[in-house]
C-alpha cells in the first residue's frame, strides 16, 4: 500500500514526496482503521482495495462475498471527508463517492 497523504497529521511523522506531504506507514498503522483491516484480515475475511476519491489513497476493505451490494457511511481514514461507500457483489471491488 501506498503512504498516505494526511495533511492535518503535519505535527507527527510526516514527509514530502513529490510535492505530496505523506504520513509514514507506522503513523498511518496507528490509526483505529487500520487496526480494523488487521482484525478482518487476522479472521480470515477477504478484503478489496478502494480507491477513496476525495484523497485518491488506496486502502484495504473487507471484501463482499455475496451476491447483493453493501453500502455504508464512512469517514476518510486519511482526510476525514465523508464518503458513500459501496462494496461490489463476489469480491468485485469497491467504490466511493463524496457526500
Amino acid at each position: 500500500m501506498d503512504k498516505l497523504t494526511v495533511s492535518q497529521h503535519s505535527s507527527q511523522s510526516v514527509e514530502k514526496k513529490n510535492g505530496v506531504t505523506t504520513v509514514t506507514e507506522f503513523v498511518y498503522s496507528k490509526h483505529p482503521y487500520a487496526a480494523y483491516i488487521k482484525r478482518v484480515k487476522q479472521d480470515n475475511y477477504p478484503v478489496v482495495i478502494l480507491t477513496l476519491p476525495c484523497c485518491n489513497n488506496q486502502i484495504e476493505v473487507q471484501g463482499n462475498n455475496t451476491s447483493k451490494e453493501w453500502d455504508s457511511s464512512i469517514i476518510c481514514p486519511c482526510c476525514n471527508e465523508n464518503l458513500m461507500k459501496y462494496t461490489l457483489p463476489n469480491l468485485s471491488g469497491a467504490k466511493a463517492e463524496i457526500i
